[in-house]
């Protein structure tokens, strides 16, 4: 049967495929993968690869960094950085969170509701207001396009 687009057998081998995922403990050759540090990754890209490996490291959760010239393309969503951890790939840091605590791995164990509340808050604070200032910075201060983002979006662009 069709649902807008997405097969909804999809959704249901997706939901069972994860629950079997989270049965199974935090392997030790799990793998994130980020663009080149140095001459491809952006700054915003590079900002969310460094909260993915804070985050993993502050769940004590071992995982091998691997830099890869092809990293957006290997990624699920076309986004960076995503972790393959078993037979799964996740991308992005909001869903590695999710596969992350499904596994049984979560920062926030600790807090009360209120607390958790104001986490998201000061999250989605981050997201929407720092995000966008970095995203202007890249794209729209001169000497920033001119001496980082022009030349790694060049980079990037293959012809």
């Amino acid at each position: 049967m069709w649902s807008g687009g997405i097969p909804a057998m999809s959704l249901v081998t997706d939901a069972f495929v994860s629950q079997i995922a989270a049965v199974e403990p935090w392997p030790e050759n799990a793998t994130l993968y980020q663009p080149l540090r140095s001459e491809q990754v952006l700054l915003s890209d590079n900002a969310s690869c460094l909260a993915v490996q804070a985050f993993l490291r502050m769940c004590n959760l071992p995982v091998q960094v691997v830099c890869r010239a092809n990293a957006e393309y290997m990624s699920p969503s076309g986004k960076v950085p995503f972790i393959h951890v078993g037979n799964q790939v996740v991308s992005e840091l909001g869903p590695i969170v999710q596969f992350v605590k499904a596994k049984g791995h979560s920062l926030s164990d600790g807090l009360d509701e209120v607390q958790k509340a104001e986490m998201k808050a000061y999250m989605e604070l981050v997201n929407n207001m720092l995000l966008t200032a970095e995203l202007y910075i890249q794209w729209c201060d001169e000497a920033t396009l001119e001496e980082v983002s022009d030349s790694q979006a060049f980079i990037l662009v293959k012809f």
